[in-house]
């Protein structure tokens, strides 16, 4: 059990769909229930309530806390409450009003949010200043800010580009994607990544809307083009596919002045403790195809180097930082208890060594059909070991077990075969090896 405390005031940042989001009436527009959330995703209510007219002008929908349920979007992925990671961080805080719960609109971009996150976050510090004189110590308190996914991008563009690494001790992030992910340019391409046909057409369509998408385009070079070499993936091919062209020049200019400003910051950087998720299929490289993109979760040859499903794991820490890995989803990282753990012992300056492990990947479909059959596929994580795993199908909403399988190798890979047998959202999960289960979240639509 960990003893000692931190004396700092703790910001929590989510992850993109990780704050509810509610209109000017306080209705629920994202982080509603699962079973409420797939009936407004097969109507396509969510996904017009969510889209942003041109220019992104305020349309009255507004952050109003962390989310309480799961979230699924088709062609991103899930994320999970932080229900325990917030339990967590007060038992390690001076006092539990010490933890801030930042919620925001993760369709806008990470420097709007920054914004919101230098008047909520230093207003925060300072009441916690004068209230932490009450307790034993000399340490002046400053700011921690504990980040799954986009979360990070808002607190590196709050630490870099508005100037406040001087107030913030370290910042602590979960999956973000410092360079960026293959997935977003998956979210807003056309081609073969519409295998839900017009759910995740209209998922596509309300995500080319958001300017936080943009913001985690990659920038590192993950294009098939006509040399040997990958190429960075151009602002004229995502037009081509599809993209805004002024959300992706402008967010473009942002990381620029991101990565400029913490160049220029040199070793006065502010600390990075970033965890990366591995072992689990990640795609890392497209190729244009007469104006379609292919992804492939290779680079070049045969070289996987996987991630947490959503972010790569040479792209999850930033420069001048140590990254840590877990082998999870990415939607999963901010609530499995070796990530909590490993959060709240770097706040604590307790340090852990590494976790013994083998860990295991999974591969899911994009969708599966009620009562027709689908495979989940477990990957070792390491060459040479197993992927004998227990597989089980839960309902998202009520953790209710649907099924339970034990792999078995057929054509040299280790898979289940399951059935759902009505529509809605579900998670599979797989014993992690030594690790908590591999989780990630699955949408299961009618039989037409």
């Amino acid at each position: 059990m960990v003893e000692s405390r931190t004396p700092d005031a703790v910001v929590v940042l989510p992850g993109i769909m990780g704050s509810e989001l509610v209109d000017a009436s306080n209705d629920v527009v994202w982080g509603m229930k699962p079973k409420v959330l797939f009936r407004q995703l097969l109507s396509g209510d969510v996904l017009k309530r969510l889209s942003l007219p041109p220019g992104a002008p305020d349309d009255g929908v507004r952050p109003s806390r962390l989310i309480a349920f799961p979230g699924y979007l088709p062609l991103l992925d899930g994320v999970e409450p932080y229900t325990a990671l917030v339990k967590a961080l007060r038992q390690v805080t001076l006092h539990p009003d010490a933890v801030l719960e930042f919620p925001y609109d993760w369709r806008r971009s990470v420097a709007h949010n920054a914004a919101l996150l230098e008047r909520d976050a230093m207003a925060h510090l300072t009441a916690w200043r004068e209230r932490a004189r009450s307790f034993p110590g000399d340490e002046e308190p400053k700011l921690s800010l504990v980040c799954h996914s986009m979360g990070g991008l808002v607190a590196r563009h709050f630490t870099e580009v508005l100037g406040h690494r001087d107030v913030t001790r370290r910042v602590v992030t979960l999956g973000t994607p410092f360079a960026g992910s293959v997935k977003a340019v998956r979210l807003l391409a056309h081609g073969d990544v519409l295998p839900l046909g017009l759910l995740a057409g209209a998922v596509r369509d309300a995500a080319r809307t958001f300017p936080g998408v943009y913001d985690l385009l990659p920038s590192f070079p993950c294009l098939h083009g006509s040399s040997p070499e990958l190429e960075h993936l151009s602002g004229d091919a995502l037009v081509d596919l599809g993209a805004d062209r002024d959300l992706v020049d402008e967010a473009a200019a942002r990381h620029r002045t991101v990565i400029s400003d913490a160049q220029a910051a040199g070793a006065g950087i502010c600390s990075i403790r970033p965890m990366v998720g591995v072992s689990q299929p990640t795609l890392a490289s497209v190729r244009l195809d007469h104006g379609e993109a292919i992804f492939d979760e290779r680079l070049q040859g045969d070289e996987r180097r996987g991630g947490d499903s959503t972010v790569g794991r040479d792209h999850a820490y930033a420069s001048l930082s140590t990254p840590a890995y877990l082998p999870q989803k990415h939607g999963k990282l901010a609530s499995m208890k070796e990530a909590i753990t490993s959060v709240t012992s770097i706040l604590t300056e307790v340090e852990l060594g590494v976790y013994q492990g083998e860990g295991r990947g999974m591969r899911l479909p994009d969708a599966a059909t009620a009562r027709r059959p689908f495979e989940v596929e477990v990957e070792p994580g390491e060459p040479g070991h197993s992927g004998l795993s227990t597989v089980r199908l839960l309902d998202a909403e009520s953790g209710r077990q649907v099924d339970e399988q034990t792999t078995t190798r057929r054509e040299g890979r280790w898979r289940a075969t399951f059935t759902a047998p009505d529509p809605g959202i579900y998670r599979v999960t797989s014993d992690g090896g030594g690790f908590s289960p591999t989780e990630e979240q699955l949408i299961v639509l009618p039989r037409s």
